[in-house]
């Protein structure tokens, strides 16, 4: 050993502390194997960004910065690309009669079913078109009645101003990322998409899936 230190040349204390610690599992490893758990945990959190990634792992007693969570996902290869297509389903129709927008933006609720959002996406498969249309409430999402039953007053934002309710486009943004992006719709029927959108949808975003817009990262459901 002291021939080869002094031919690398590098010192003999230096080369027996590397020759302890080589087989030590590093911190960064440690959590690297952690997040694997929280990914097997169930089939789509595999979409979990660093944001995500950073909660699920404080809901184990696990706290790390968030530059440490993308240093450790980058070098486990864990990141992934936000891909994001809007398809301009929505077109305005001048002589129909249209609501005012009288929510403005403004998505907080004190209660459950004060402000419902909704919105309408397409979805092209393999023997037609397959509409989807979600009620999200501002509060949680929990509801049990029809907006008739409620006497819901309508607010409508401008077409091409998603910003008007970016709520509900976020969702689409989370489910056709996380979902529909990953599929080829155009080989499967719509009943098979319908129902694997509801899977995603009823039994994993509403259940399980790690939100950054609830305290301590809790689902909707809980």
């Amino acid at each position: 050993a002291r021939m080869l230190c002094a031919t690398l040349p590098v010192s003999e204390s230096g080369f027996y502390k590397w020759k302890r610690n080589r087989k030590k599992v590093k911190a960064w490893q440690k959590l690297l194997a952690q997040m694997h758990e929280i990914l097997e945990e169930d089939e789509e959190n595999k979409n979990y960004g660093v944001r995500r990634m950073q909660i699920a792992l404080e809901q184990r007693g696990i706290k790390r910065s968030l530059s440490t969570v993308r240093r450790v996902m980058a070098r486990g290869n864990l990141l992934h690309e936000d891909r994001r297509s809007p398809d301009g389903l929505t077109k305005a129709d001048k002589k129909a009669m249209r609501p005012q927008n009288i929510i403005k933006q403004d998505f907080r609720a004190q209660e459950p079913l004060r402000k419902l959002l909704t919105d309408i996406t397409q979805i092209l498969c393999k023997d037609g078109k397959l509409y989807v249309s979600p009620l999200l409430d501002c509060y949680n999402s929990e509801y049990k009645k029809t907006l008739g039953q409620l006497h819901a007053v309508q607010s409508m934002s401008g077409v091409g101003k998603c910003w008007d309710n970016a709520r509900m486009e976020s969702w689409f943004a989370t489910l056709k990322k996380e979902k529909i992006y990953q599929l080829d719709t155009t080989k499967l029927t719509v009943e098979e998409v319908n129902t694997i959108v509801w899977r995603y949808t009823f039994a994993y975003y509403n259940t399980k899936r790690v939100t950054t817009v609830n305290p301590n990262g809790l689902p909707p459901l809980v």
